[in-house]
């Protein structure tokens, strides 16, 4: 973050900016952990990439901005939107070009469409977590959980399972030939997987619900 005309100094007040946030208490998968699985998997396709200073740049900005309800219970609030005002503020007059930086950033919005190469595989980088081991992805599923714990299971079980079964549903959950190659596979074991449990719960739920 010491590029584009951003000194070393400012660069430590950005990271440092940036790193707190990514540590507040409420964010349990939205993490630096998170960033950091994006970034060993940008190395690995950052030579395919038409700008990967940008795209490296959205992925640490994409969820710097991670409000919910619990911490934001009085006002409306739109991360992504607010994640790019933050990274035009962090970045004024440094050279970059942070119209291509907000469209990669609202490109991670579930449901966007990639317009662009290098929005395609940041879409591709930020879903990492659905092809990881069922392990890895299970521990994702509960820290996700623990994000919305403040919500009661039964909301979060008929609001999560529509989402998975709409990624489920598409031809492929990836994008890009390299990362299809790469976790394809994977990625509709896990989703089918969690599918099938929430499914589940939600019959055992409706069947538990008592009649008056």
């Amino acid at each position: 973050m010491s590029a584009g005309g951003v000194t070393p100094a400012k660069a430590k007040v950005l990271f440092d900016n940036v790193n707190a946030r990514y540590g507040e208490d409420h964010r349990a998968y939205h993490t630096l952990s998170h960033v950091a699985a994006m970034l060993s998997h940008f190395d690995t396709v950052k030579h395919l990439l038409d700008d990967p200073v940008s795209v490296e740049l959205a992925i640490w900005y994409h969820d710097v901005v991670y409000h919910t309800q619990k911490t934001c219970p009085d006002r409306s609030f739109y991360n992504e939107k607010e994640s790019v005002d933050l990274v035009k503020d962090h970045l004024k007059g440094a050279a970059f070009d942070l119209s291509v930086i907000e469209g990669l950033i609202l490109s991670t919005i579930p449901g966007s469409k990639a317009l662009s190469n290098d929005q395609a595989y940041l879409q591709d980088i930020d879903l990492s977590i659905f092809g990881q081991s069922p392990k890895v992805y299970q521990a994702y599923v509960s820290n996700v959980h623990k994000e919305y714990d403040f919500v009661p299971r039964h909301i979060r079980v008929r609001s999560r399972l529509p989402i998975l079964e709409a990624f489920y549903k598409k031809e492929t959950i990836y994008n890009t030939l390299f990362f299809q190659d790469k976790w394809e596979e994977q990625a509709r074991a896990n989703l089918l997987s969690e599918i099938q449990t929430l499914r589940r719960e939600a019959r055992n739920q409706k069947r538990q619900k008592p009649r008056y």
